[in-house]
């Protein structure tokens, strides 16, 4: 299992009415994300973990790990 690990930054400018963000890596040396809205955001964070989530989600075994979520199963 990858982990990554992120501070998001949510800022506005002046005589603005959305919000900006900005995700930075904690790492050393790791990259920046800006996003001129809260949509852009979730968009990258999709594309970006949303394939490896299902995949992980399709793997485990639910009935063990989360009985009461059996009947939600992928």
């Amino acid at each position: 299992m990858s982990q990554d690990s992120y501070l998001l930054r949510f800022w506005r400018l002046p005589q603005s009415d959305g919000w900006r963000v900005t995700l930075i890596g904690v790492l050393p040396d790791a990259p920046q994300y800006h996003f001129n809205t809260v949509e852009e955001l979730l968009a990258f964070l999709t594309s970006a973990y949303l394939p490896a989530m299902e995949t992980m989600m399709e793997t485990l075994p639910w009935e063990e790990t989360h009985p009461s979520l059996s009947n939600h199963q992928p």
